[in-house]
């Protein structure tokens, strides 16, 4: 485990990379290269709720645990997206 792996998580680069891949199967030309953190992801990439239900359940499968209704607020902006996945996520490999 590195540093900045959080136990049982992933990295912050891997939770944003993650992410980033789901949110391209749902929006081809999404990119969060030069997104500021605080970055709201519905409304950037015009996310309806039936998207962003896709985005949170497609994450979950990838990062390897169930996101709660309650817990997807957490996905909203970059930041908290990426904070949320590297703590929860599980450790690959």
């Amino acid at each position: 485990m590195t540093p900045a792996t959080a136990p049982g998580g992933i990295t912050p680069d891997e939770a944003r990379s993650l992410l980033e891949t789901t949110l391209r199967e749902i929006v081809p030309d999404a990119s969060l290269a030069t997104l500021p953190g605080d970055t709201d992801l519905r409304e950037t990439f015009e996310l309806d709720s039936l998207d962003w239900v896709e985005i949170v359940e497609r994450l979950g499968k990838r990062a390897g645990f169930r996101i709660d209704d309650d817990d997807a607020e957490r996905l909203r902006t970059l930041d908290s997206a990426t904070d949320f996945l590297a703590r929860h996520a599980l450790a690959r490999g």
